[in-house]
């Protein structure tokens, strides 16, 4: 018995995307031969698709080729959804950074899971990656922790200036108070320690 040459081969590169794509999605035979794009290709060339068609090209280094771009692109959406995610979120250089860390790893990940072993230099530039991310980070958090006491401090400054010019201010008033009575019914020691309560000496 002849054995059923694969007439999917025959077809153009386009016709076989077509029903590459089908295949993968889980589509019939019968429903992949009635594609308006199958179905004109075949009739101009007299090709028929039997079963044993679609199967032998469910085998081809071509169908796993194409099975191969499709994870490819669908790991690649999936990178740049998590990084746009990140990078949404408002977090900026962390962000960015995360994105980094996170690539490095999934990289590092796809390697171990095919059965690839890390060699010395992959392993150093993994763990020399991860440390100055980690280094990074911590310089972002003390610069950040800085600028947050810079800022704290100035408002304390701020507040401690307000109160003592109020301060004064209301001293002045009593002083000119006492002048303008001309009966000083309050010592210069008790206006010293008045001054003193207030902080002023």
């Amino acid at each position: 018995m002849a054995r059923q040459r694969n007439n999917v081969s025959r077809l153009p590169q386009s016709v076989r995307a077509v029903i590459a794509a089908a295949l993968d999605e889980g589509q019939t035979y019968d429903a992949i031969r009635a594609l308006p794009e199958v179905a004109a290709a075949c009739a101009e060339r007299g090709l028929a698709l039997h079963n044993n068609s679609f199967l032998a090209y469910s085998q081809s280094a071509e169908y796993d080729e194409y099975r191969r771009c499709v994870r490819r692109y669908a790991e690649e959406l999936e990178r740049r959804r998590v990084a746009a995610y990140m990078v949404n979120a408002g977090r900026g250089a962390d962000a960015m950074a995360d994105v980094a860390t996170y690539e490095l790893l999934r990289i590092v990940q796809a390697k171990l899971d095919a059965g690839d072993d890390l060699d010395a230099r992959e392993l150093s530039a993994v763990s020399g990656a991860l440390a100055a991310y980690q280094r990074n980070r911590i310089a972002q958090d003390k610069d950040a922790a800085a600028r947050r006491l810079e800022a704290a401090n100035a408002e304390l400054e701020e507040r401690i200036n307000r109160l003592s010019a109020d301060y004064e201010s209301q001293l002045t008033a009593l002083r000119a108070k006492l002048a303008a009575g001309g009966d000083r019914t309050l010592s210069d020691d008790a206006l010293s320690e008045i001054e003193h309560r207030m902080g002023l000496l």
